[in-house]
């Protein structure tokens, strides 16, 4: 429960947090004053609680997306899952195909084909996966870009099967990480400033 959440990080005297899914978008709506960064996702993952105790929130996922996806956004794309991330994604890969990662179904977008990048915004466990877990048109990706940051990620998993493909061996595996990064120091960066410590 945010609100239960957001009485806690008072009472704990703290004044400043990250929110993660699926949280973003009850913060967004909840907020006195948004950063316009918020708007175009409707969500939020960085808060501040400023002298009266209201909430002052921002949107820095976009930034890492940004950052993650450059470079990739000419080419064809597929999305599995996608949860929280999916409007950034939206946002820097806007040719992107989504599909639902439990039915892999196709949610939104255009098919193109035989995707040149598949993202795996997916979590679950390794033993979750079944033998069809991708689309047909995903199966022979030149990169297969992780956003499930674990080390036993499932997306991890899905690289090394397909890489054992004979189409897929040379498939590129982009750890998702680097997206993380780049939105929490944005993070760090917004609280730095927002309490002076510049």
């Amino acid at each position: 429960n945010l609100t239960q959440s957001l009485e806690l990080l008072k009472s704990l005297g703290l004044k400043a947090a990250a929110v993660t899914s699926p949280l973003k978008k009850r913060l967004f709506e909840i907020a006195k004053e948004r950063d316009r960064s918020c708007h175009a996702f409707e969500a939020a993952n960085t808060l501040v609680l400023n002298e009266s105790g209201e909430l002052k929130v921002w949107n820095t996922d976009y930034l890492g997306a940004e950052f993650l996806f450059r470079g990739f956004e000419n080419l064809s794309c597929a999305v599995v899952g996608g949860g929280g991330t999916q409007e950034v994604i939206k946002h820097a890969m806007p040719q992107a195909t989504f599909y639902s990662a439990r039915k892999l179904e196709k949610t939104s977008g255009i098919e193109q084909g035989e995707y040149k990048v598949v993202v795996w915004a997916a979590g679950g466990s390794v033993q979750e996966l079944q033998e069809k877990f991708l689309p047909a048109s995903c199966q022979n990706p030149k990169f297969l870009i992780d956003l499930d940051y674990r080390e036993n990620s499932t997306g991890r998993a899905v690289a090394t099967y397909l890489k054992l493909q004979a189409e897929t061996k040379k498939l590129k595996y982009v750890p998702g990480h680097k997206m993380f990064v780049k939105q929490a120091k944005a993070q760090q960066d917004i609280w730095r400033e927002f309490f002076g410590l510049r």
